[in-house]
C-alpha cells in the first residue's frame, strides 16, 4: 500500500514494477524457447529412428524375396547387404557400413542400422537400431 507524503505519491515505484514484470516474462520466453528447442531435437531423433526402423524392415523383405528366389534356402546376409546398403545410401545422415546384416542361426538374422548424427550437440553422435529376423527356410546342403 502507498503512503502518501504530503498528498505526493513517491516516484519511481511504477518504474521498478515494471521492470520486474518484464524481467520475469523474460525468464518466462527463455523457458519456453529451450523447451521448444527440446522438442526439435527430440523430434529430429525420432525421424532417424523412423527411417532407420523403415530400413531395418526393408532389409527383412529383401532376405523374404531372396529366401523365395533361392527356393527356400536360407540366403547369405552379405548377398543381400551389399544392395540394402546401396539401395539406402544418403537416407539417413552417415548411414556407417556397420549397418549389417548377419546370420546368427537356422534361417535367423541380426540386421543392424547404425548412422552418424552431428546435427545437434547430443551425448551420443553414433546411434544404431538392432532388429531381429527369422524365416521359415531350411539349410543350403
Amino acid at each position: 500500500m502507498l503512503v502518501m507524503n504530503g498528498g505526493k505519491l513517491p516516484q519511481g515505484g511504477s518504474l521498478i514494477e515494471a521492470l520486474m514484470a518484464l524481467f520475469v516474462l523474460s525468464v518466462g520466453l527463455l523457458g519456453v524457447a529451450a523447451m521448444q528447442l527440446t522438442a526439435m531435437q527430440s523430434n529430429h531423433v525420432a525421424l532417424q529412428h523412423s527411417l532407420a526402423t523403415i530400413m531395418a524392415a526393408d532389409a527383412n523383405e529383401r532376405l523374404w524375396a531372396a529366401l523365395g528366389a533361392a527356393n527356400g534356402q536360407c540366403p547369405s546376409g552379405s548377398d543381400v547387404e551389399r544392395d540394402w546398403l546401396e539401395h539406402w545410401a544418403g537416407s539417413l545422415p552417415l548411414v556407417e557400413q556397420a549397418s549389417t546384416i548377419e546370420k546368427t542361426g537356422t534361417c535367423t538374422y541380426s540386421i543392424t542400422v547404425s548412422w552418424h548424427d552431428d546435427r545437434f550437440d547430443l551425448p551420443r553422435k553414433t546411434s544404431s537400431l538392432s532388429y531381429p529376423a527369422r524365416l521359415p527356410g531350411r539349410h543350403a546342403r
